[in-house]
């Protein structure tokens, strides 16, 4: 039932284009496919459901990824993928695809205070 419901909301928040702030538990049956894009510098904009690779993509020589918070706050999300300093993470996208994985787990510890994962290109929440 729960799965309706979420249903429901995402079709009238649409529908009428406000935001509605779903619980945990049901905005994760409404998470897009997250890919990845390598970009040489920090992005000026962000688009939703898309993480940002900065570095060399050649050498597999990376810096930073950027993204947008999937909880809907529209903070920018940056973190750190250089393997001295910390806290870091690590990215890593399936063969052949462009959908992105980021481990360890994600949690803002100031705004909106989401935690999350991003798996295969799916946002898991904790």
């Amino acid at each position: 039932m729960a799965w309706f419901k979420s249903i429901l909301i995402k079709f009238f928040s649409h529908l009428f284009s406000a935001k509605v702030q779903l619980p945990v538990t049901e905005r994760e049956y409404l998470s897009d496919k997250w890919t990845a894009s390598y970009v040489n510098e920090e992005p000026e904009y962000l688009a939703s459901n898309r993480v940002y690779i900065v570095g060399n993509k050649t050498t597999h020589n990376f810096w930073y990824a950027y993204m947008v918070c999937p909880c809907g706050c529209e903070e920018r999300i940056m973190l750190n993928l250089i393997n001295d300093v910390e806290p870091k993470w690590k990215v890593s996208l399936n063969k052949g695809e462009d959908h992105a994985s980021i481990y360890p787990s994600i949690w803002r510890n100031e705004g909106c205070e989401s935690h999350f994962w991003i798996k295969n290109g799916n946002i898991v929440w904790a």
